[in-house]
């Protein structure tokens, strides 16, 4: 094998593979942070409070994209309880008076289509596949030549575009899909109160929540009561 195929076979194996892994990503933003605009109310030493998100403020938290198609369907509710007594409290989801929302179900309304992104992914790269094809079939038996002529590298970068990276590029996007969604489950997991979870809050600690109401629903009250270690009920009203 003389100098000039080993640079073609190298063009072939590594070219492909550099320009796949330049595929963006996906990213979910995960930025939760306190805002002044908020309604509070302090008892026995526990602050309570909360924040109803606007559209920009969702935008923050959950991107573009996410926070406009959130704000339209649902009222999403930003809280935090504060322990400043001297005693561990406690919380359950049911102390929460709200028909607050599944939080799997919100997640999965921002997921975005496998199927469908990896279709419109593959006719992205059509235009190129027409020209690339015709033109790989006319040059190819050069190219395979024991000493190939100076446009070889052309071909065997088309045919290289065709065997590997439109495959690697599918592989890739569909698994930069899933991992979009996996990684939005799991911070909606982590950020929201689920069903049948009790939250202990320490003193000195805080905690922050998301939660996401039918806005059509919400009168703006927020109605919560939090046990401190007597199961002595702590009673929180923020209205609007």
């Amino acid at each position: 094998m003389n100098l000039k195929n080993v640079i073609y076979i190298s063009i072939l194996i590594f070219l492909p593979v550099f320009i796949s892994g330049k595929i963006k990503k996906y990213k979910l933003q995960n930025n939760i942070n306190h805002s002044p605009k908020v309604v509070s109310q302090i008892v026995d030493g526990v602050t309570v409070q909360k924040l109803e998100l606007s559209i920009m403020e969702s935008k923050d938290i959950f991107g573009e994209q996410n926070g406009i198609k959130i704000n339209n369907n649902f009222q999403p509710i930003l809280f935090s309880i504060k322990n400043d007594s001297k005693q561990t409290i406690k919380m359950d989801y049911d102390d929460i008076d709200l028909d607050i929302l599944n939080s799997n179900n919100i997640a999965k309304t921002l997921h975005k289509n496998i199927l469908l992104r990896s279709f419109i992914y593959v006719s992205s790269y059509s235009g190129y596949l027409v020209i690339a094809f015709p033109l790989a079939l006319a040059f190819a038996m050069g190219a395979a030549a024991p000493d190939p002529p100076f446009w070889a590298p052309v071909p065997i970068f088309l045919l290289s575009i065709l065997a590997c990276v439109l495959p690697v590029a599918i592989v890739s996007n569909v698994y930069d899909l899933k991992s979009y969604n996996d990684s939005l489950n799991k911070n909606f997991a982590i950020n929201t109160i689920c069903e049948n979870t009790t939250i202990n809050i320490a003193p000195g600690e805080e905690i922050l929540k998301l939660i996401f109401l039918d806005s059509e629903d919400y009168d703006g009250t927020f109605n919560i009561e939090i046990k401190d270690q007597n199961n002595k009920k702590l009673k929180f009203e923020l209205l609007k």
